[in-house]
């Protein structure tokens, strides 16, 4: 397994990773998924699913921080962040950040991974088919299923074409239960240029 390395809170470029990446990438990462935990009164915990997660630089990153150690931390957390990715014969960089009991393949990139009906949140870093991402939201987002969380994360440039994929389902929600909530670049710890979107149950389903 390759090395992770060492980030700073300014968000810089890596070798295998098109995201901006930063120590307050992770720290909202963390927030965000911890608070969608308390919010439902269970405990910070939960499988987080990195679809076409490449080198697994991002998912590997994010599994250490939390899972880390520290004072506020419950003693039940157990958060776990894995990756998926297309099976491929040959030698590459694909998921080399990532031990093997946390990563997943499929047979192509039409293939949902069936790891992700165990998972309570969804990431996608720079994905390049709208339409993956929309199957992926369509069959496992939403009421009575246990994916609460998803998390876009691109280019600002690409949103309007991935927009339609998660604001989708705020629209067709009959109350304010789907939110979806857009960060930009500096604010949330990527590129200038980059932006999250975080499409999220916000109160229990009954």
């Amino acid at each position: 397994m390759t090395s992770l390395p060492v980030l700073s809170d300014t968000p810089l470029c890596h070798p295998n990773c098109c995201l901006n990446l930063s120590t307050r990438l992770l720290e909202t990462l963390k927030h965000l998924f911890r608070n969608d935990s308390s919010r439902r009164k269970e405990p910070p915990s939960g499988l987080v699913l990195s679809v076409g997660c490449g080198s697994g630089l991002l998912a590997s990153l994010l599994h250490s921080y939390l899972t880390a150690p520290q004072e506020d931390d419950d003693p039940m957390t157990t958060m776990r962040v894995e990756g998926a990715e297309v099976a491929t014969a040959a030698p590459t960089t694909m998921m080399s950040y990532l031990p093997e009991d946390r990563t997943n393949t499929v047979a192509g990139t039409w293939a949902l991974c069936r790891r992700a009906e165990d998972a309570a949140a969804l990431m996608f870093v720079y994905p390049r088919s709208v339409d993956l991402v929309q199957r992926y939201v369509d069959a496992l987002f939403g009421r009575g299923r246990k994916v609460r969380t998803v998390v876009w994360l691109g280019p600002q440039a690409d949103w309007e074409v991935f927009r339609p994929a998660l604001e989708g389902r705020q629209h067709e929600s009959s109350s304010s239960e789907v939110r979806l909530t857009i960060r930009e670049g500096s604010d949330c710890g990527i590129g200038a240029y980059e932006m999250m979107a975080v499409l999220q149950v916000a109160k229990p389903t009954l």
